[in-house]
């Protein structure tokens, strides 16, 4: 009885421990996915920022 007692604990911990890793996995892919959002985004605006800033230029040159 104490041994079946020791391998109910154990299991109950065990759960614990797998619930808890479940947790922090979701929490770590939640952060990647937002650093790659963050990243898209950067990358985008950076693009059309720098094409925006291209142009202004031109049209600046063409208007003088």
């Amino acid at each position: 009885m104490l041994l079946f007692s020791f391998v109910v604990i154990a299991e109950q911990k065990s759960r614990q421990k797998a619930e808890a890793l479940t947790q922090q996995v979701e929490i770590l892919a939640a952060s990647l996915e937002r650093s790659r959002i963050a990243g898209e985004i950067h990358d985008s605006l950076g693009h059309s920022l720098t094409t925006l800033d291209i142009q202004l230029q031109l049209a600046q040159r063409l208007y003088t």
